[in-house]
């Protein structure tokens, strides 16, 4: 996965600066809502051509949660990789 990529899309969701987008940055600030899981799982369907569930990217707390969370996704899928 392209960390830099995806922490900048990640950014552009939440409506803030990229560098404020660190592995402590918490989601849990106003502008993680429903529109923002949605667009994550759009993020990431497109960088990495998975899936993951809003529910466990609700449960995601930092960002750093959230990158493991699609890492152990993409473990998972054989197609991810390629």
């Amino acid at each position: 996965m392209n960390t830099e990529a995806f922490v900048a899309g990640l950014a552009e969701i939440l409506q803030v600066p990229p560098e404020t987008v660190t592995l402590d940055y918490k989601l849990d600030s106003g502008n993680w809502d429903s529109v923002a899981v949605l667009a994550t799982i759009a993020l990431i369907d497109e960088q990495l051509n998975i899936t993951v569930p809003a529910k466990d990217l609700v449960s995601c707390a930092s960002v750093k949660q959230l990158l493991d969370l699609i890492a152990a996704r993409t473990d998972q899928n054989p197609a991810a990789q390629s």
